[in-house]
């Protein structure tokens, strides 16, 4: 049948910077007519990486843009604060770092400017010894204490994983070892509740109906918070979010512009994000 109508058919793709990795495209339809829609669509602001290229060999260059900064002039998205907050390693966290930074530059990169497996796995463990520095906590104690962060109690997003490495869970006959992401989440959690903030986790590890109930409580004000690892990044719409805390990210722009898109959606009584 594709061949049948391979003419005459127009294929639009939605999130299509799912199909940026090499070869990818072979997966999708011989069609004549293509279009690829998505906020984020390259890994690089040149569009030059192999996954970038994949993408534009299928559906040709980009015809079209609309930036955020337009979104925001034409009152389509809500205009919001941003507070970076820094955060610094103690002595043994910052020596254990410059090892992992070590073994990333030994671990060296292909001939397509991908990190070899070994620099990969360097990266993850420096990942997670970032995502867990002491410094982080007692800052994130401290704000969630102040007096007007307390307004913000209602439909506020945690992103707690620093959305490369989500949920790394390795399972055999005699062992179950879960990704430090879940840990480090619980360890939010923990400080939220004991400062009576009524929260819920949000990740691969909630079932469909699970995920549609969390958000249905959030939705109505009867959850306060949700902590979600990398599952929010893109797809899901929750309209009357207010505030979001990113506690790990990467410099990733996909990952920055997706997160954005989570809580600067237009809602009633919404004047601004933060």
């Amino acid at each position: 049948n594709e061949q049948k109508y391979k003419n005459k058919l127009f294929y639009i793709c939605d999130e299509c910077h799912r199909f940026a990795k090499k070869d990818k495209t072979k997966k999708l339809p011989e069609a004549i007519y293509k279009m690829g829609l998505s906020g984020t669509p390259f890994n690089t602001d040149d569009g030059s990486a192999v996954g970038d290229q994949e993408l534009k060999s299928y559906f040709g260059d980009v015809c079209d843009k609309y930036e955020i900064a337009e979104a925001l002039r034409d009152d389509v998205f809500t205009p919001y604060d941003y507070h970076p907050v820094e955060c610094y390693l103690n002595e043994d966290e910052l020596i254990e770092v410059k090892e992992w930074e070590k073994k990333i530059a030994q671990g060296g990169w292909d001939e397509n400017g991908e990190p070899n497996e070994g620099s990969s796995i360097a990266s993850g463990g420096r990942n997670r010894l970032l995502a867990k520095v002491e410094d982080k906590f007692r800052k994130f104690t401290n704000i969630i204490n102040k007096p007007d962060v307390r307004n913000y109690k209602e439909q506020t997003l945690f992103f707690a994983g620093d959305g490369s490495t989500e949920i790394d869970i390795e399972k055999d006959q005699n062992s179950h070892s879960e990704n430090i992401s879940l840990k480090v989440l619980e360890k939010f959690g923990r400080i939220l509740a004991n400062h009576n903030w009524n929260w819920s986790r949000f990740t691969s590890d909630e079932s469909p109906s699970e995920r549609k109930e969390i958000l249905s409580q959030f939705s109505q004000g009867i959850i306060d918070a949700v902590l979600a690892i990398r599952i929010l990044d893109e797809g899901i719409d929750i309209p009357g979010v207010k505030t979001a805390f990113l506690l790990a990210s990467t410099s990733n722009k996909r990952q920055f512009v997706q997160r954005r898109g989570r809580i600067l959606r237009k809602a009633e009584g919404k004047t601004k994000a933060v």
